[in-house]
């Protein structure tokens, strides 16, 4: 009888004390599977970029005398571009100083909706699966931060390349109107 009340209390025991201690395993689980973030992977000054419109080009003009109205101008904002500069070229340098940003913030939006697509993603996955797809996420935003790094230096060899040949030209330029004077002098 003594045997029977016993095993009696392990089984109601176990009903009671092993789902709780799943229940707990599942939220220790839950709890520590933490998604990764955006402010992770992305450059602080991007974390919260726009597309801007070229005309903002016009806002960050401060020309003091155009050379091409031959006027005084009056323009308020950031930056005071020289009087020797033509202000519409100094509108075209913006203009394109701005694209080039946009391209920028362009890869950087891409990048943060395939990053929440993917976070999105494991959200949804059983809890787990998550801290395995978290971890997937983050080795693929490494890698894409790594690609983005490799591009960015085989641009800088071209352009330090194109900089290169530039001054070899404008030394052999220089040298051969040397020579010329030379010719003329002694000729």
């Amino acid at each position: 009888m003594a045997l029977n009340k016993i095993f009696t209390l392990i089984i109601v025991l176990s009903i009671f004390i092993l789902p709780t201690s799943a229940l707990q395993e599942k939220a220790t689980v839950q709890s520590s599977v933490i998604a990764p973030q955006w402010s992770e992977f992305c450059p602080e000054q991007y974390l919260d970029a726009r597309i801007r419109p070229l005309n903002e080009a016009r806002n960050y003009l401060v020309v003091p005398y155009c050379t091409s109205t031959k006027k005084w101008v009056k323009r308020v904002n950031a930056i005071l571009i020289l009087p020797a500069f033509d202000c519409r070229c100094a509108e075209i340098y913006w203009e394109n100083k701005i694209s080039q940003e946009n391209q920028v913030i362009a890869y950087w939006l891409k990048r943060k909706s395939m990053f929440e697509a993917s976070v999105a993603t494991c959200a949804s996955a059983p809890i787990e699966q998550q801290a395995g797809c978290y971890m997937q996420v983050r080795q693929l935003e490494l890698q894409r931060q790594q690609i983005a790094v490799q591009n960015m230096q085989v641009q800088l060899q071209s352009i330090n390349s194109i900089n290169q040949s530039i001054q070899m030209q404008n030394i052999n330029n220089n040298l051969n109107n040397i020579n010329s004077n030379l010719n003329r002098v002694y000729y």
